[in-house]
């Protein structure tokens, strides 16, 4: 997953939010970021250097393809982004704790300057993020970590490559870096559920126009197939949310909801290995559900994708038109939070809840 992580987190934060804890938080992320902008070495530098490994460097000129693709061909928007590179000593850039209630969806919002609020908190610091996620458990609350290989800064810095990616399958590369640009496209403060999805739907949109311009036919037939694969799991990621929100609205004690939503995640599980079944064991979501489904982890999924069909069908309003489509866009970022929510769940009422992923509807010119 990506995450965002503004300036405002260890810049302003640090100037205007008061209390310990807070302090030492934005304290790490201050440090955390030096950290990464004192690592940067530039990218064409690495290129003309010999001890620069040959798979480092098949791997950033297809960033420069990817970035060459964009400028030419996208309407993302391109500075200094991708031009130096940090190798970092740890599988993942950041870790992001997500809290919810026992017997709620509902994630809780961490609040910035600029940034606005966001419904995750992000750490460069594992043990630090898991110290946090043991003092909400403690509060009776659920958690989960999700471990992250990029983040944005939203334009505020010149985000590098980093090696937590850049060895990813071509089709995994260029959907990295689409997702990143597409936060710097669009942004509306504390509307996290607009910026993730559009974010991953812009994602999506543009690996398929890649695909399609640099005529990559196999890595197209793989990157479809994902999709499909991964359309069919947030169905019944969906399914299990909808059925314990039914639950959480009832008129019952806390500790009959207990019981009734630790049936629903266990044939949640049982579904899940159903799932496995028809998709080959296909076992990429495994991580997502060791340790227990709970709350805290549906939040990511409704988080990033609630809303994807929502701008899919915007842009078929528009025949695929993006520029047409963003000029919508606007205009939706004009409204206010609960109007603009209102607006994207009254259109993903009127959609097929089973509705597959259409690659057609990305060929269009």
């Amino acid at each position: 997953m990506r995450y965002i992580l503004s300036v405002s987190v260890f810049i302003l934060g640090l100037l205007m939010l008061p209390g310990c804890e807070t302090m030492r938080y934005f304290s790490h992320a201050a440090i955390g970021q030096l950290d990464m902008e004192l690592k940067k070495e530039s990218v064409a530098q690495l290129m003309e250097e010999p001890e620069t490994s040959e798979n480092l460097k098949r791997r950033l000129k297809l960033v420069a393809e990817l970035k060459q693709f964009a400028k030419k061909n996208t309407l993302l928007p391109l500075s200094d982004e991708f031009s130096t590179y940090v190798a970092i000593e740890r599988e993942h850039v950041l870790w992001s704790l997500f809290v919810t209630p026992a017997y709620e969806l509902r994630p809780q919002p961490w609040c910035y300057p600029i940034a606005g609020c966001i419904s995750y908190r992000s750490y460069f610091d594992h043990e630090y993020a898991i110290e946090r996620s043991y003092f909400y458990q403690q509060q009776g609350l659920d958690v989960f970590i999700a471990p992250a290989a990029a983040y944005s800064t939203l334009g505020w810095f010149s985000d590098p490559l980093l090696n937590t990616y850049i060895y990813s399958s071509d089709d995994r590369l260029a959907s990295i870096i689409f997702h990143e640009l597409g936060h710097q496209l669009y942004y509306i403060p504390s509307d996290v559920l607009f910026n993730e999805a559009f974010a991953s739907f812009v994602e999506r949109f543009y690996v398929m126009k890649w695909l399609q311009f640099s005529n990559r036919k196999e890595l197209m037939t793989s990157f479809v197939e994902g999709e499909n694969r991964h359309t069919s799991m947030l169905r019944l990621m969906s399914a299990v949310r909808e059925k314990l929100q039914r639950v959480y609205q009832l008129d019952i004690s806390d500790a009959e909801k207990k019981i009734k939503k630790a049936e629903i995640i266990r044939l949640f599980e049982v579904d899940y290995n159903d799932w496995k079944t028809r998709w080959e064991d296909y076992s990429g979501y495994d991580f997502w559900l060791s340790g227990g489904v709970n709350n805290a982890k549906l939040a990511t999924v409704s988080t990033y994708y609630r809303w994807i069909p929502v701008f899919d069908f915007i842009l078929q309003q528009h025949n695929c038109n993006f520029i047409h489509f963003m000029e919508e866009i606007e205009q939706l970022s004009n409204l206010s939070l609960d109007d603009r929510k209102a607006k994207f769940e009254n259109i993903l009422a009127q959609l097929p809840s089973d509705q597959a992923f259409n690659a057609q509807q990305y060929s269009c010119q």
